[in-house]
């Protein structure tokens, strides 16, 4: 395992410079904005500082996931003698772990620096967003685990964005609409059990996603799903998670009319997706 992160960090060293000097640079607005401009509404920038960090990294982190060479990584994997569940414990403590911790810190730091007295509300502010942000990895993690050729990485890369960026906004409308209440923040106990479930269920999501991991061979790169059994689930997700990302972002009350029109989208959605799952015409790939 420490063979594993070492060799990963060394092989995708640019892409944690470049992160890091991102950060920094996101710092120094910070600072400016509260030293320089305090009569301006930028110098609110602070309150957020460390979840926008947080979020930028773990988007290049994305990114430079679906920039992995596919038969390349199996090369790789054979000769350095790492599993491939090794592979995803290196990439969600590198690139989904470490990005939340450090700009927690830097957080920490500049508001110490900066306003000291609001310390204590930075980090509840940060464990809230990071525990989310873990949540929206996790989920991210199955569907990426799941997808073959690059063509689909790409896709799937802009229906994470479109759908599964609101995760959160779902389940808070979901337990909303069975009046359970567990998201409703109305005191600090339950906002500490409601992040405590979202942190567990992104533990159980992240479990499964590395059970699939190991499941993946290399004879499955030029599949849509590299699971056949996970075709049809698949496409029903597609359909289930843009729907309820529609009505949760929908304020009208919810009539037959609301409903049907807000189906219009997710049926075109999943009807693209089984196309691209089991009648692929096109298979592109980074290799030559």
């Amino acid at each position: 395992m420490k063979q594993s992160m070492k060799l990963y960090f060394t092989i995708k060293k640019n892409q944690f410079m470049m992160a890091l000097i991102l950060g920094l640079l996101l710092a120094v607005v910070s600072l400016t904005s509260n030293f320089l401009w305090q009569n301006i509404t930028v110098k609110h920038f602070n309150e957020q500082f460390g979840p926008a960090v947080s979020a930028v990294w773990i988007l290049i982190a994305a990114a430079t996931v679906l920039n992995d060479q596919l038969k390349h990584l199996e090369t790789w994997l054979y000769t350095q003698h790492i599993s491939r569940k090794q592979l995803f414990i290196t990439r969600v403590l590198l690139l989904i772990v470490l990005p939340i911790v450090v700009s927690s810190l830097m957080d920490i730091i500049l508001t110490l620096i900066t306003r000291p007295k609001t310390v204590v509300d930075i980090i509840a502010n940060d464990v809230v967003s990071g525990i989310q942000l873990f949540f929206m990895a996790s989920v991210m993690a199955i569907v990426y685990t799941l997808i073959g050729p690059v063509w689909m990485k790409i896709m799937t890369a802009i229906f994470m964005l479109i759908v599964v960026i609101s995760p959160v906004l779902a389940i808070e409308k979901i337990d909303h609409i069975f009046h359970t209440k567990v998201f409703e923040h109305s005191d600090t106990l339950q906002t500490v059990f409601a992040n405590v479930l979202l942190l567990l269920l992104s533990l159980v999501l992240f479990s499964i996603g590395g059970y699939l991991a190991t499941k993946i061979s290399a004879d499955t790169v030029d599949d849509a799903i590299r699971l056949h059994y996970f075709r049809w689930p698949f496409v029903i997700f597609v359909f289930v998670s843009m729907f309820i990302t529609l009505i949760a972002g929908n304020r009208s009350p919810l009539t037959v009319a609301v409903v049907l029109n807000n189906m219009i989208i997710p049926v075109i959605m999943t009807i693209v997706t089984f196309v691209f799952v089991f009648k692929p015409k096109l298979k592109l790939t980074w290799d030559k």
